[in-house]
Order: structure tokens, then sequence, then C-alpha cells
């Protein structure tokens, strides 16, 4: 038997194994047809393929590099540590370091969302979040605290990707900054207890429609807008503190800061103003009805007068 004649037996051979296959699939197949809700389930099987697909799709992946995408741009760069990001709901990020085009530095730890991830898709932010720990840092100020009961139900702009409406609100504890320079004064570091704070958008604009500092130190009320652009560093400030001038905070320096205090209000006006990466802080001019050169008792305008506390050099 030459090679040509054992080649025509080893197809034949094939052909035969293949078809004998091929009918014990299709006969196996109508026994399966047979059994009961068989021809629902053959149906119902390519897209349970695909729900798997979706649902064991790792998320973390896109919403890195949809973070990462931003780098040259938006930023000057990202680092972003573990995540976990469900299908649905619930986020959890360990942690999240930006650098700004203008070299300001912003930190996350312990970012805690129930944000709708369908709902991001589709341009939206709504759900609830909490912080850990936040950090911003400039090359003079540094400023940490931490956010909880963080509500946000707020629309994006197709286009730009930036707020165009909605409402956002948060409560900042543990707050502490220092490195603050108003006209050439140093302010010494600042804690703050707790920072209740209420924003509404429309296109370009966050405007504070609620601001409450509370603490043992430090109290007032915030006041005013933030503009909105793609590009975080042509964001602008202009905001104003309006400092109980009660606060213990403020003691020590009742002298020097007295001429700038709006006795009508019993408080002290600190405007924020300028680009949201590096701000600049100042003291409004002083209101009408006021001593200059000093502060109010400390009881309030209506209190006894109290000596002036020296300034205590640092």
């Amino acid at each position: 038997m030459n090679i040509h004649s054992m080649a025509k037996i080893d197809a034949a051979e094939l052909k035969r194994i293949l078809a004998a296959a091929l009918k014990a699939v299709k006969g196996a197949f109508r026994n399966l047809l047979t059994l009961p809700y068989a021809k629902q389930y053959l149906i119902a099987t390519p897209f349970l393929i695909l729900f798997f697909i979706i649902v064991t799709f790792p998320l973390e992946v896109l919403v890195k590099n949809g973070l990462h995408k931003l780098e040259g741009s938006a930023f000057r760069s990202i680092q972003s540590g573990e995540m976990s990001i469900g299908l649905f709901r619930d986020w959890e990020i360990e942690s999240l370091s930006i650098t700004t085009n203008g070299r300001s530095d912003i930190s996350f730890s312990g970012v805690e969302c129930d944000f709708s991830t369908f709902g991001l898709f589709a341009k939206a932010i709504d759900g609830d979040f909490s912080i850990g720990q936040f950090r911003y840092v400039t090359d003079t100020v540094t400023s940490a605290c931490s956010l909880r009961d963080g509500k946000s139900k707020i629309t994006l702009d197709s286009a730009q990707n930036i707020p165009n409406g909605g409402k956002l609100s948060f409560t900042l504890t543990d707050i502490a900054l220092k490195g603050i320079t108003a006209r050439g004064f140093n302010i010494p570091p600042i804690k703050a207890g707790t920072v209740k704070a209420s924003f509404l958008f429309s296109p370009r604009l966050m405007t504070i429609s609620e601001g409450t500092i509370t603490g043992k130190d430090l109290s007032g009320k915030i006041r005013g807008t933030i503009s909105i652009d793609q590009n975080f560093q042509r964001s602008q400030l202009n905001i104003t503190c309006d400092i109980d001038a009660n606060s213990a905070l403020l003691s020590d320096y009742r002298i020097i800061l007295g001429s700038f205090i709006n006795q009508e209000k019993n408080t002290l006006p600190i405007t924020i103003t300028g680009p949201l990466y590096d701000p600049s802080v100042s003291f409004a001019s002083g209101a009408p009805g006021g001593a200059p050169g000093m502060l109010p008792p400390k009881g309030g305008t209506d209190a006894p007068d109290a000596p002036a506390i020296p300034v205590r050099r640092r």
C-alpha cells in the first residue's frame, strides 16, 4: 500500500468520525429540546452571558483610564490607589492624589461613594459620599479636613463634563488651616470644629446657598460663588467669610484687626478671590461704626468695655 492510499483511508476515517460526532451532537440537542423550558433557557443563554461579562467587567480600569486622560490638560498629574467600583453603586477609593497645573497638591483617602455608575455614563452625579481625609497643599498654605454626610444631585455638561445644574451639600470636620496671609498679616493656624455647606449649580457657576462655621476657636458664615471652568486652574473664587468677632482665634489680635470689623454685624469679613489653585486672602474694608484699631469686647457689641489685649508676638 502506497502513501497516497494510506492518506485516502485516513481522510475517510476522519470524515466518518466527524460525521458520527455531529450526529451525536444533533441527537443530544434534540433530546435537550424535549426537556421543560429548554427553549426558554436557550433563548436566555446569550443574554445571561452578556450580563455575566458586564457584572464581572473591571470598571476600575475604565475609571483609572478616564482619570489619567485628564493628565496634561485639566491637571498636571494624577495618582490613584486601590479602587472598588460597583456596577450599580458602592464605590470605594483607597487614595487619590492630584497635582494641578499650578503645582498645588490635592489628595483624598478613604473615599466612599454611593453614586450610580450608570448615572455617570448619563452625565449625572447622584448619591451620597464621604471622605476620610482631604488635604490641599500649596507652596504656602496647607489645609486638611474630613468630609461626611455628602449628598449630590448634579448634572454635567455633555460636551465639557462640568456641572451645569443641581445641588451639593456636605459637612467638614477636623478642619486645620495654616500658612494663610492677608495684607502681609500672618494668620495663625486655624482649627475649626465643623463647616456645613450647601451649593447650587447653574451653567459655569457654583453658588454657596448655605455655609456655617461652628467651633470653639472660630465661628461664622460663608457666602459667595465659584466660577467653574473645564480647566481646573481657571476656576475663580469669589467668597466672603464673615467671622464672628467674638471667636477665640481673634482674641490675641483685637488691636490689629479692629478697623476691619463690621460693627453692625459684629463680624470680620475675609475675602477669598482668584484662581482656585492659588487664591488670595484679604480683609474687607472696615464698616462704619467701628473705632479704628479696636475689636468689640468679647461679650458682643452691647457688653461692657474690656481692655484691649496686647498682640502676642510669634
